[in-house]
């Protein structure tokens, strides 16, 4: 079962961020999830929203900035104020920046982890073509499946990148969500936990499809998923799901 970090390890530094990512491969995990958008100047980061407030200094929308204005911000002083709801946290990750995907890539072939890339819907038009020629520059088609909730992308990234590992993502109650994947050629499902069930698991085994859930932090609804056959889960903790891993 593929222990994946979501977001790095967010539940412990501030997401997408090589901090973060660090953290995850240092707790166990042997993939990372991230997500990917655009910048004004055509250039792959990683983050999640589209606006800039919650997970950094700036202000206004990460497609209307250059990398460079990006680059200037703090991604990492808010953390873990913001999660532990504390009015005075150390800015222990104070001075984490935005990363670019070649950063990722990068790291991923340092400490030998694979990857999950997201691609964040709507995306900006000619992303899904960058993306692919991003993975092919960093020689890292093996270690690289790129998600989305939306087929249409999915469907422009196989007819630009046939050879590109595709992940099917969706958390609404959806029938049809192993012909879905099949009909955009992705390899694996990504359902949120709740639509995780072995009849859903047996369909993707007969269509040889992975699946891969997201996202669990508690240890007891990992091992049950765990039992019913998952082949990865998505964690902000990759250090609990580690542990059940390994049994203990």
């Amino acid at each position: 079962m593929e222990i994946i970090g979501h977001r790095g390890a967010c539940g412990l530094a501030p997401e997408n961020t090589l901090a973060s990512f660090r953290l995850a491969a240092d707790l166990g995990a042997q993939f990372v999830e991230t997500d990917v958008q655009s910048t004004r100047d055509g250039r792959l980061i990683l983050i999640h929203d589209d606006k800039l407030r919650r997970t950094t200094s700036g202000r206004g929308f990460v497609a209307e900035k250059t990398l460079g204005e990006l680059k200037r911000l703090d991604a990492g002083s808010w953390f873990p104020k913001r999660v532990l709801r504390k009015r005075r946290a150390a800015p222990r990750y104070a001075g984490e920046r935005i990363p670019t995907i070649e950063e990722l890539f990068d790291l991923s072939r340092e400490r030998g982890i694979g990857l999950y890339l997201e691609i964040k819907a709507p995306c900006a038009p000619g992303m899904e073509k960058a993306l692919v020629a991003a993975i092919h520059d960093a020689g890292a088609l093996a270690r690289c499946t790129v998600i989305c909730f939306d087929r249409r992308v999915l469907a422009r990234v196989r007819a630009i990148g046939p050879e590109i590992p595709l992940g099917y993502l969706f958390s609404r109650r959806t029938p049809d969500a192993v012909a879905r994947a099949v009909g955009v050629g992705a390899e694996t499902i990504l359902p949120r936990v709740t639509r995780v069930t072995g009849k859903l698991i047996a369909e993707a085994r007969r269509h040889n499809l992975k699946v891969v859930t997201w996202t669990v932090n508690d240890p007891k609804r990992m091992k049950r998923l765990a039992a019913l056959g998952v082949d990865g889960i998505m964690s902000d903790f990759p250090d609990r799901l580690a542990a059940v891993a390994r049994g203990t």
